[in-house]
């Protein structure tokens, strides 16, 4: 936040495309039974999809386009590649592809909705995602009891799972409700809130965000590592930090855009 109030809407859009770029070389190294030139040619592609999909975001077909070329580039990567099984080039491949949507498609989008939507989109996703993380580890403290997947994450909770669909939707919707009319910052400057299309994108923004924690552990698991990263001592990589707020960055984009439409 003090890069934000220090450099504005500027400073925090460069923070996201820092941690777009980590993001990126991390999820690289989670790629199974890829060659150090595969992951180099994934980072790269992956990142030309990234800013175009972020940057010339009024010609969208460039970032759809861009999306396509990443995957038929990575095909025939794949497919050319001799020295691997068809077992390995497949889950080489189908991991790849799915890093193209997770760390360019989607950290794109939330770049995209920083430079249209200002501070405020990227609060709503912050408190939304963050939210439900922290709800969901204090109901899994206090009342968890039945296991939601074992064998992906076996500390998540049903229980804990509801606490943060609940406590990250409220704590969405009482920013939302906090700014709609603020005289100085308002979130919706041109009309007022639509509060069903806001309650909606915040719960389902709330239940992808904890989608998001449980495919960054599927993920982990079939590389076999703990951490995405160790880039923050005690808290793993950047993936690890950001991956709930890149699965609910959609909802809160739809939130926005329909205000402004």
């Amino acid at each position: 936040m003090g890069v934000v109030y220090s450099f504005g809407k500027q400073g925090l859009v460069g923070c996201v495309v820092l941690f777009s770029v980590l993001a990126c070389r991390e999820f690289s190294r989670l790629i199974p039974d890829a060659s150090k030139t595969y992951r180099y040619t994934f980072i790269t592609v992956t990142l030309i999809h990234f800013g175009l999909f972020a940057f010339v975001y009024k010609l969208h077909y460039f970032g759809v386009f861009s999306g396509l070329f990443a995957f038929i580039f990575l095909s025939v990567l794949a497919i050319a590649r001799t020295d691997k099984s068809i077992d390995q080039r497949v889950r080489t491949l189908a991991l790849s592809q799915v890093g193209v949507v997770y760390c360019g498609t989607l950290a794109g989008l939330v770049t995209q909705g920083c430079l249209l939507f200002g501070i405020h989109f990227y609060a709503l996703l912050f408190f939304v995602s963050f939210g439900t993380d922290t709800f969901a580890y204090i109901g899994g403290k206090l009342m968890g009891k039945n296991k939601l997947t074992p064998l992906i994450s076996p500390n998540k909770t049903i229980e804990g799972s509801l606490c943060g669909l609940l406590g990250g939707t409220a704590l969405g919707m009482a920013y939302t409700l906090y700014f709609s009319n603020h005289p100085n910052h308002s979130l919706y400057p041109n009309s007022p809130p639509n509060w069903m299309i806001a309650l909606l994108g915040c719960l389902f923004a709330s239940g992808c965000s904890q989608v998001g924690d449980l495919f960054e552990s599927l993920t982990k698991r079939h590389s076999g590592v703990k951490d995405s990263g160790r880039l923050l001592p005690g808290h793993g990589g950047v993936l690890d930090r950001v991956d709930g707020l890149l699965f609910a960055a959609p909802f809160i984009y739809l939130i926005f855009l329909y205000q402004y439409l």
